[in-house]
């Protein structure tokens, strides 16, 4: 059918089934022209479909595990800095050591989680998540109960509507003083104060939010602290 769609050789490779989309790489340049002018919507003698087309380094290559560790632990290796106790994850899924593998977060976070118990459970205090397209923290869960002393965590240019998306790193991160959320969505669609207030509730320990510093929460003293002792009786 696209050979005819594109007067092209398409010979795809890597073809596989995702939920209800056809997914497969091809090498002829010019089928991939043809294909990307084609985007859309394309209508066939019987019914519609629809076509998109994503850049890619190759066909994606069947893995063992343990092959996939090595890439990952080569790409982990490159991005923690042991004087700053900081991991880098920033655009993962764009690292050249991923490169013919599935490694969206969401799809490699429990090997990451493995990789970060065996090598630095404890020497992890800071993990950066931007730019990696996120929609929740929930992929994240594995990755963030494995960093056993974080306390910083960076998300910023994702996609998060709300602070409801993420939940996970309150629940799997909860000495963090540090959290950032700069360039998403839900800082669009709150209120300023309802937002730091927000953000303060679900993590009591925050000093800073988006690179900025905190004012240290007001303290009421309570009536009982303020009532008087009881006076003593004479004997």
């Amino acid at each position: 059918m696209l050979d005819n769609t594109t007067n092209e050789s398409i010979d795809p490779q890597s073809t596989r089934i995702e939920r209800n989309k056809l997914v497969f790489w091809i090498k002829n340049t010019r089928a991939k022209e043809a294909i990307y002018n084609q985007s859309g919507k394309l209508t066939l003698k019987d019914h519609t479909i629809t076509m998109f087309t994503v850049p890619s380094d190759g066909p994606e290559v069947q893995l063992t595990k343990d092959e996939i560790k090595v890439k990952v632990c080569n790409a982990l290796i490159k991005r923690y800095s042991a004087e700053e106790k900081r991991l880098d994850l920033t655009k993962f899924d764009r690292d050249p050591d991923m490169s013919g593998m599935r490694s969206r977060l969401f799809e490699i976070a429990g090997i990451l989680g493995e990789l970060i118990t065996e090598k630095c459970a404890d020497l992890i205090s800071e993990i950066d998540f931007s730019h990696n397209n996120l929609k929740h923290t929930g992929c994240l869960r594995e990755i963030l109960t494995a960093c056993k002393v974080v306390t910083k965590v960076k998300l910023d240019n994702n996609r998060i509507n709300s602070l409801s998306d993420i939940r996970s790193v309150e629940k799997n991160a909860s000495g963090i003083t540090h959290i950032s959320l700069l360039n998403n969505p839900v800082k669009n669609l709150m209120d300023d104060a309802q937002y730091i207030s927000d953000v303060r509730k679900m993590f009591p320990k925050l000093i800073e939010l988006d690179g900025v510093a905190l004012p240290e929460k007001i303290k009421f003293e309570t009536e009982e602290e303020n009532a008087l002792p009881p006076a003593r009786s004479l004997l």
